[in-house]
């Protein structure tokens, strides 16, 4: 791959990155699913990104969690971890089923055309919640 071509993938990635945190703080309603906090809220990833890239931007694959209970769903220690997904399941039954049917999906890699593609698609996401709280998207 050129040096230009993925100085653009990185770009876009970066787009595609603000772009899901968005959607993902939308469908969130501004509150922490797992504790209900309303501050330090973040963007966070059931299926990992580095475990499954291919499901990186999608969007059941995010909830809105505040700082302390996304820590505890990436961490090791699994009392907390374990509470964290408890929580999802219940509030969140279309999130679960989510995890249990695509955690062991197959790893692809996107190509250029494929994250612009994805990268419309979710703008258009966006623009259809009514708009962005980001500069930039």
């Amino acid at each position: 791959m050129n040096p230009r071509s993925q100085i653009k993938r990185a770009r876009i990635k970066r787009e595609l990155n603000a772009i899901w945190g968005e959607l993902i703080h939308q469908i969130g309603g501004g509150k922490c699913l797992s504790c209900g906090r309303e501050d330090t809220l973040q963007a966070a990833h059931l299926i990992s990104k580095g475990s499954n890239p291919a499901l990186r931007w999608d969007i059941l694959n995010g909830v809105l969690l505040c700082n302390g209970c996304h820590r505890a769903l990436d961490g090791a220690a699994s009392y907390s971890k374990a509470r964290v997904l408890a929580v999802i399941e219940r509030y969140a039954p279309l999130h679960h089923a989510y995890m249990e049917k695509y955690r062991h999906a197959k790893r692809t890699r996107m190509t250029d055309c494929d994250l612009i593609d994805l990268r419309d698609e979710l703008k258009k996401q966006i623009e259809a919640q009514g708009g962005t709280r980001h500069a930039g998207v």
